[in-house]
C-alpha cells in the first residue's frame, strides 16, 4: 500500500553534493526517470547544495532512493575525476499519516530554500518544485520551452532510457511536471491566492527558530555555495574541486575569504574539509 513520505538526503558531514549548476539539473533528471521506473509519485522537492528534500508517495522507496544515489555518484564520480560514494549513506525517511500534517510538510519542503536565507521566495529558487504549480494562473506554460523525447533517447552519463512521453529542452533535460503530481499538490494547496500566502509566508515553526537564533546569526547568505563553488571551479580548470590536497584547499579557502564574503562553514560544505581543519588556519579574513 502506497504512503506519503517526506525523504531527506544529506551530503556527507553537510558537505555539498553539487559544485556546479548542471549537476543538480541532472539530479532532477535522475528523479523523473527513477520515479517512473519504480513507480513513485512525487509531489514536491526543493534541492540545495548540500541536502535535497522530497515529498513522495511509495510503498517502499528504497529501491529508487538507492538507484537514485548510484547513479548520481556514477555521474559525479565520472566528472570530477573522483571515486565512492557521493553524500552519507543513510537517508531520512518520515511516514506523513493525514492530510494537514501532508500540507504542513509539502510547505516545508517548498520553502525549504527560503528558510536556509539562499532566496527570498521558493519561486526564486530554480530547484524548487514550486514554480510548475499554479502556471495557468501565473500566465505561464513551461512546457512550450520543450518538445516531445524520440524514441530511444537515454539520460545522459546514465543507462536509463527516457520515458516515450516525456518531454525534453535543447540541453536535453526534461520537464518536471512530466514527474510532478502537479494538480495533486493544488488540490490540496487550494486556490493560487490560499498557496501564494503558505509559499510566501514563515510557517509557526520557522518563526520559532527565528526567536530562538541569536541576534548575531543570520540564516541569510550573501552568496549561495554553488556560486561560490563555480567561481573556484573557473579559478582552478581544468582541475576540479575533489582533486585538489588539503594543503591546496586551505590555501584557497584563504583565497576566496579576502576576495568575497563568505563564512567558514560555507567554504568547509564547497571544499569538503572539515570546518574545524578551516578554522585552525589563519584565514586572514574574520572569522564567522
Amino acid at each position: 500500500m502506497k504512503m506519503y513520505l517526506h525523504i531527506c538526503i544529506r551530503g556527507n558531514a553537510h558537505q555539498s553534493l553539487f559544485l556546479e549548476k548542471g549537476d543538480i539539473q541532472h539530479l532532477i533528471d535522475l528523479l523523473a526517470v527513477f520515479s517512473y521506473k519504480y513507480d513513485v509519485e512525487v509531489l514536491a522537492y526543493d534541492i540545495l547544495s548540500n541536502h535535497i528534500h522530497l515529498l513522495i508517495r511509495s510503498d517502499d522507496p528504497s529501491n529508487f532512493i538507492k538507484a537514485l544515489r548510484v547513479s548520481y555518484a556514477h555521474y559525479y564520480n565520472n566528472k570530477y575525476k573522483t571515486e565512492g560514494s557521493v553524500g552519507s549513506r543513510g537517508y531520512v525517511s518520515g511516514i506523513i499519516r493525514d492530510e494537514d500534517q501532508l500540507i504542513e510538510k509539502m510547505i516545508y519542503v517548498i520553502r525549504n530554500s527560503t528558510r536556509h536565507g539562499t532566496v527570498n521566495h521558493p519561486y526564486s529558487d530554480p530547484f524548487n518544485s514550486a514554480a510548475y504549480y499554479y502556471q495557468k494562473e501565473r500566465g505561464i506554460d513551461y512546457r512550450k520551452e520543450y518538445q516531445p523525447v524520440e524514441k530511444n533517447t537515454y539520460l545522459p552519463w546514465s543507462r536509463e532510457p527516457i520515458p516515450d512521453h516525456f518531454l525534453i529542452n535543447r540541453k536535453g533535460h526534461i520537464y518536471p511536471g512530466c514527474f510532478l503530481r502537479i494538480k495533486e499538490v493544488e488540490t490540496l494547496l487550494g486556490s493560487y491566492d490560499q498557496a501564494m500566502i503558505k509559499f510566501s509566508n514563515p510557517t509557526e515553526k520557522e518563526k520559532t527558530e527565528s526567536e530562538k537564533r541569536s541576534p548575531t546569526h543570520s540564516m541569510k547568505v550573501k552568496y549561495t555555495d554553488l556560486y561560490i563553488s563555480q567561481l573556484i571551479m573557473k579559478q582552478i580548470a581544468p582541475r576540479t574541486i575533489p582533486q585538489l590536497s588539503v594543503i591546496e584547499k586551505m590555501e584557497l579557502a584563504a583565497n576566496i575569504r579576502q576576495k568575497i564574503q563568505v563564512s567558514v562553514r560555507q567554504l568547509s560544505r564547497v571544499l569538503n574539509i572539515p570546518e574545524t581543519s578551516l578554522r585552525r588556519w589563519n584565514l586572514l579574513a574574520p572569522k564567522k
